[in-house]
């Protein structure tokens, strides 16, 4: 019906969908989007012909089992990253370590004893310091400390960073937000929310803080990856 109605009004029409056989039946070119971005544009044939393996995947329907590397995707920014202290709201701010008893309902509640060298915002904020600069994500990375001027800034919030305690043990939450900013006229670069969750292996607090470093791990990893496909734009 499409291709009838384009046909006998000589009109441009431009169709968006998930079905690959109305994908392939009707257009005369394909663009293939991923989170927003196009990463490959052609005739139906030469998309069938396509080596990309993202494009072989959705072709065969074959799910991908592999864990992502960030390294794939990342692209370096052009200029120096400033990457400041993570904000957050209430306990967040202390250095005790939180935790959530779901046997106890929801509430977030404290050790009453300190775990952490630093508050939380300081203590993501050195790993994904460490974790970005070791993924080059940037010419340059610098901290407030620094006191250099950036041509991006990445600003956070931690929502949630906490152990969890169910039926099944103990495991490690976290909810961050990360936004880079582009300094030059204060435009979002990308603005994005990331949550994690990672089970640990017994009740002790080094586990907890094992599985903490994984959880962020994992939302790092994925940071890294949407900051690479909008670093493709620039």
């Amino acid at each position: 019906m499409i291709r009838t109605l384009r046909d006998a009004v000589n009109m441009t029409v431009i169709v968006v969908t998930h079905a690959l056989e109305s994908a392939f039946s009707i257009p005369d070119r394909i663009s293939v989007l991923d989170r927003g971005h196009i990463f490959a544009v052609g005739t139906g044939q030469e998309i069938r012909g396509s080596d990309n393996p993202h494009i072989q995947v959705l072709l065969n329907h074959q799910p991908e089992t592999a864990v992502p590397d960030a390294q794939e995707y990342l692209r370096r920014l052009p200029g120096v990253l400033f990457v400041g202290a993570l904000d957050g709201d209430g306990m967040v701010r202390g250095r005790p370590l939180l935790y959530t008893n779901t046997a106890e309902g929801k509430a977030v509640r404290q050790h009453n004893y300190y775990h952490w060298l630093a508050s939380p915002a300081r203590l993501v904020q050195g790993q994904l310091v460490t974790f970005l600069n070791d993924s080059n994500a940037a010419r340059c990375l610098v901290t407030p400390y620094m006191r250099v001027r950036a041509d991006f800034e990445q600003i956070g919030r931690i929502q949630r960073l906490e152990r969890v305690f169910d039926t099944t043990g103990t495991g490690m939450v976290a909810a961050l937000v990360f936004a880079v900013v582009w300094q030059t006229d204060r435009e979002f670069l990308l603005v994005d929310s990331y949550r994690a969750e990672v089970r640990a292996d017994d009740d002790l607090v080094r586990s907890s803080v094992q599985a903490m470093n994984a959880v962020l791990e994992q939302i790092f990893t994925t940071f890294a990856m949407d900051l690479g496909r909008r670093t493709t734009v620039l």
